[in-house]
């Protein structure tokens, strides 16, 4: 994908922020810093979720939407239906049942 982006960015991108040779060296820094910024995070994670199992990475990705949910709901007062309620819970109600399942099965494994 590399040869394609630099082809892109060669012949379309025309801002005067994609020219780093017209830029001050402060801001082709913050660029640069913004890559680093946005990329070391991204190849933490994906070293941390080698180490895991799928199914706990897929359970995971539902502890960043609830924490969304319960700020948006308790601290900035958002309106909140009960259907939101009831399908919310039968998510949490399917991963408990899954996560169950999973530790039961890891139970007998090692026995």
């Amino acid at each position: 994908m590399l040869p394609l982006a630099l082809w892109y960015w060669w012949a379309y991108a025309d801002s005067p922020a994609a020219n780093m040779l017209a830029n001050s060296a402060g801001l082709n820094l913050y660029l640069v810093a913004a890559g680093l910024v946005t990329t070391v995070p991204l190849l933490c994670f994906i070293a941390a979720a080698r180490r895991l199992q799928l199914s706990t990475m897929g359970f995971f990705q539902y502890i960043g939407p609830t924490f969304m949910f319960i700020f948006g709901v308790w601290l900035y007062r958002e309106p909140f239906a009960l259907e939101r309620l009831f399908t919310f819970g039968l998510i949490w109600l399917a991963l408990l049942c899954y996560s169950l399942d999973a530790w039961r099965y890891n139970v007998r494994k090692r026995a």
